[in-house]
């Protein structure tokens, strides 16, 4: 899949909480570049989630083996124009006060 209302670039970790390497046999896939990265304790991965096809895949797992746990980053595009736009918002009415505060001065 694509994430298209990412902003920017996005960054994923997985781990497990003891340290060990985790299930067998688990991975991400970037088919459109042939790609398979091993999933396991400490892998991190960084690519542009908006334009790189990606997916991952959970093999069979022991129950023995520690449970692998996943933490994405990444900021959606909603958030970021919600963000300027109340950055172009507060800017404004700085200026409006500024532009009164001059203007009372012409009087």
């Amino acid at each position: 899949h694509l994430d298209t209302y990412d902003a920017f670039p996005c960054i994923a970790v997985w781990g497990t909480e003891s340290g060990e390497a985790g299930p067998e046999d688990w991975y991400v896939l970037f088919p459109a570049h042939g790609v398979a990265i091993k999933l396991e304790h400490s892998v991190r991965i960084s690519w542009d989630c908006r334009y790189v096809s990606h997916c991952s895949t959970s093999g069979c797992s022991s129950p023995s083996s520690p449970p692998l746990y996943s933490f994405f980053m990444g900021c959606r595009t909603t958030l970021l124009n919600a963000v300027k736009q109340w950055t172009l918002f507060h800017a404004s009415a700085k200026l409006l006060s500024k532009f009164k505060s001059e203007w009372g001065k012409l009087k």
